[in-house]
């Protein structure tokens, strides 16, 4: 946990696999390996009990914690998770970021050692400069972009 690499993945999902299943292993394997962290929540759209309730309070907020146990919780409910941005947070620093989009595409984005091939199983490395929002954020203005999914 030394290295402090930057690094990011994109997940294969297979059309058999259901994301949330994939998102388990590695939100399973942080919360064994950094214990006391918390999941910053700052973006969510998803259905299910807590799902429901976590989109419901984001809309209302910036932001909500969760605890790793509660975030295992929410992978394994029955509901979809189309959108969401989670950071695991320990003692204040950003270890991971968890995104998922339009409920089919996955990436994580890494400031810290990575995870073990084990754990990321079927995945593409690609540049963690695509995540680095801060530069263009204050450069150019924010545009809203609206996805449609085609049935």
């Amino acid at each position: 946990m030394n290295n402090l690499q930057k690094s990011a993945f994109t997940l294969v999902i297979q059309p058999e696999e259901k994301i949330e299943n994939r998102v388990y292993i590695i939100v399973n394997y942080l919360a064994k390996t950094y214990l006391e962290s918390q999941w910053l929540i700052t973006e969510i759209d998803a259905t299910g009990l807590l799902g429901n309730r976590l989109t419901s309070i984001l809309n209302n907020q910036e932001n909500a914690t969760i605890s790793s146990s509660d975030f295992l919780q929410l992978l394994q409910e029955e509901g979809q998770i189309l959108d969401l941005e989670a950071t695991l947070v320990k003692s204040s620093q950003e270890i991971i970021t968890v995104f998922i989009r339009d409920g089919y595409s996955v990436d994580i984005l890494g400031v810290t050692e990575l995870l073990p091939v084990n754990v990321l199983n079927n995945c593409i490395q690609v540049d963690a400069n695509l995540f680095d929002t801060q530069e263009t954020e204050r450069s150019q203005p924010k545009i809203n972009v609206v996805y449609q999914k085609i049935a």
